[in-house]
C-alpha cells in the first residue's frame, strides 16, 4: 500500500510541474495552432526535461504550486 501511494504522490507532482510549464508556454503564446513547427519542438523539449527534472522531485517547487493557483508573478 505504502508503495502505491508514494508512486502516485510522486506521479502526482510529475504531472503539476508539466501543467505548470504548459501553462507558462500556453500563457506566453497562445494556442499552439499558431505555433511554428520550431517553437512545437521547443515546446515538447521543455515539456521533457520539465517532468525528467520532476521525476527527481519530493515535492511541486513553490513557484509553479503559485503558478498553477493563478499567481503568474512567480
Amino acid at each position: 500500500m505504502t508503495v502505491c501511494l508514494i508512486k502516485s504522490r510522486h506521479e502526482d507532482i510529475v504531472q503539476a510541474v508539466v501543467a505548470a510549464v504548459d501553462l507558462e508556454w500556453h500563457e506566453a503564446l497562445g494556442p499552439e495552432s499558431g505555433w511554428s513547427p520550431q517553437v512545437c519542438a521547443a515546446y515538447a523539449d521543455s515539456i521533457a526535461r520539465a517532468a525528467a527534472r520532476a521525476a527527481e522531485l519530493a515535492e511541486v517547487p513553490a513557484e509553479f504550486r503559485a503558478l498553477l493557483q493563478g499567481g503568474t508573478d512567480a
